[in-house]
């Protein structure tokens, strides 16, 4: 299918669907009621823009999917170049690849199921408001060029899965925000995520050790987030004024590796490392790495063997 400039299909009581790949020559809104399951935006192929490059929103109400099941953006043919933009809207989303140069906004009120890697490769945010499934095996990738990405929950699809999360962020200013619990229902592989990343859920599972930039929490005063890895490396900051952070293990012999300060912009309340919380029992084997000065108002516990690998300042 090919639209045209600005592009408006609509439906009031039933599907829009596209069995094969659709081309975009304008700006294109694909919609319908969604006062039932049945009322769904479905397009079996992949999607492109023609030439120039356009954006896309699929709206399903508040009952109806969103089905993409084509890649969306790749622009492997003659003329197809990524969208400028890309919103979708539904009771859940399907996705594989997407590649836009503007941002991209996910609004699922049971779940967003991602098979695939996205991309914004121009300047743009990349939102998921609702829970956020991971069932590529492997590593899933988003990537901004200059904008921040956000997150609600995050899951593995399913434990046959081996599911990971890596997380890109450029530009100024730009960070990686997870305002909901990850791993909680189904623990990812591995996170990775660079630049600034707040943890506003208050708690993270993986089966693999997640590396960080910095590393703000941005829950309140008095809060408690807990996180359960093989193992952590923050290379920047760790930040959250009167805050409690727990580090524990999903197995023996983890390490925490602290390269840079903890609590310099405002003392954490407490840290606690292989705290056996939520009976993990790994922390007399773990290992904690100190490379930077660390500030806190009520003390540290930290369970196992602890490193000094930059001279610091412990207060």
């Amino acid at each position: 299918a090919t639209t045209g400039q600005n592009s408006l299909l609509s439906s009031n009581g039933g599907n829009v669907a596209i069995s094969g790949t659709l081309t975009l020559n304008g700006d294109t809104v694909l919609t319908t009621a969604g006062n039932s399951g049945s009322e769904d935006v479905n397009v079996g192929g992949a999607i492109n823009s023609n030439t120039s490059s356009f954006s896309l929103s699929a709206n399903a109400g508040a009952n109806g999917d969103v089905i993409f099941g084509g890649d969306i953006g790749l622009g492997v043919g003659s003329g197809q170049v990524a969208l400028s933009s890309l919103t979708a809207s539904g009771a859940t989303i399907q996705l594989a690849n997407v590649r836009t140069i503007g941002g991209q906004s996910y609004a699922s009120s049971n779940a967003t199921t991602l098979n695939g890697n996205i991309q914004a490769t121009g300047t743009g945010t990349v939102v998921f408001s609702g829970p956020l499934r991971l069932s590529q095996s492997g590593s899933t990738s988003i990537a901004t060029q200059n904008g921040s990405v956000q997150f609600g929950t995050v899951d593995a699809a399913n434990s046959a899965t081996a599911s990971g999360l890596n997380v890109s962020v450029g530009g100024s200013g730009n960070q990686v925000t997870f305002v909901g619990i990850v791993g909680g229902a189904q623990a990812l592989s591995a996170l990775t995520s660079s630049g600034s990343t707040r943890l506003q859920g208050g708690s993270l599972t993986t089966t693999g050790p997640p590396p960080y930039g910095s590393l703000p929490l941005a829950s309140s005063a008095g809060s408690t987030t807990n996180l359960f890895a093989s193992g952590y490396t923050c290379t920047g900051p760790v930040s959250g004024s009167g805050q409690t952070l727990n580090l524990d293990f999903v197995s023996a012999n983890g390490i925490a590796d602290f390269q840079s300060t903890v609590g310099a912009s405002g003392a954490l309340q407490r840290l606690v490392v292989g705290g056996n919380t939520n009976n993990r029992n790994f922390g007399d084997t773990a290992t904690t790495r100190i490379g930077g000065n660390m500030t806190f108002a009520n003390g540290a516990d930290v369970r196992g063997t602890s490193v000094l690998t930059n001279p610091p300042t412990l207060q």
